[in-house]
C-alpha cells in the first residue's frame, strides 16, 4: 500500500504543484464553504481528506507530498480568529470521521465505510473520480479492497435482488455496512481472505 501512495504522490505532484506549494507554505487556509469537492492530501504513509470549510496548510499539512483535487475547490485566506477556529474544528471533524473508520478491524468493512463516507462528502459522482490507491490510503487497505467496496449493493442499488426491492421494506439509508458483509472475523488480515467470484 505504501508504494501505491508513493506512486500516486509522484503522479499528482507535478499536476498540482501550485496547490501543493500553497498548502505546504505554513499558512493556514480554508477550503471555501461553497466549494463543490474536496482535497485528498497525500502524506508519506497515508492520505487525508479535507472538504468545504476545513482548514488546510499550517501544521496540519507540512508533510504533504502531493494533493489530489476532487471537484471544484477554492482556497481562501482566513481573515478572523473565529474563522480560523471554525475551519480548524471542521478539519478535526473530518479527521475524527476518518479515525472512526480506521478503528474498524476488518479491511473490507473499512473499505465500504470509506467509500460510503466519500459519497456522502462529495456531491454527485465525484467520489468515483478518486483513484483506488488514494481511497485505499484513507482507509489503510489495499486498492483491490477499495475496488471490491465500490461494488457494494448500497452504492449501486440497481444490483440488489428484485425480491428485496419491496418499497415498504427497503430503505437504503437504513442498511448498515455490517449487514452487507460476510463474517470475516476468523481472518487475521487481508492476505488470508480469498474471494471466489459468484
Amino acid at each position: 500500500m505504501l508504494s501505491s501512495i508513493a506512486q500516486s504522490a509522484g503522479q499528482f505532484a507535478a499536476h498540482n504543484a501550485g496547490l501543493l506549494h500553497r498548502i505546504t507554505s505554513g499558512h493556514v487556509l480554508t477550503i471555501a464553504p461553497d466549494s463543490i469537492g474536496g482535497l485528498l492530501l497525500i502524506k508519506p504513509f497515508y492520505v487525508d481528506f479535507a472538504g468545504p470549510g476545513a482548514a488546510v496548510g499550517g501544521e496540519f499539512d507540512r508533510d504533504c507530498t502531493a494533493v489530489y483535487q476532487v471537484g471544484l475547490v477554492r482556497l481562501q485566506t482566513l481573515l478572523t480568529q473565529r474563522d480560523r477556529q471554525e475551519a480548524i474544528q471542521t478539519r478535526i471533524a473530518y479527521a475524527e470521521q476518518l479515525a472512526a473508520i480506521l478503528d474498524i478491524p476488518h479491511a473490507l468493512q473499512r473499505s465500504r465505510l470509506i467509500v460510503e463516507q466519500l459519497t456522502d462528502w462529495l456531491p454527485g459522482n465525484l467520489s468515483l473520480t478518486i483513484p483506488a490507491e488514494l481511497a485505499a490510503g484513507l482507509a489503510g487497505v489495499l486498492p483491490k479492497t477499495i475496488e471490491l467496496a465500490w461494488q457494494s449493493p448500497k452504492l449501486h442499488p440497481e444490483t440488489l435482488h428484485p425480491e428485496t426491492l419491496h418499497p415498504d421494506t427497503l430503505r437504503l439509508e437504513t442498511l448498515r455496512p455490517e449487514t452487507l458483509l460476510p463474517d470475516l472475523s476468523h481472518y487475521r488480515n487481508e492476505r488470508e481472505l480469498v474471494l471466489i467470484p459468484a
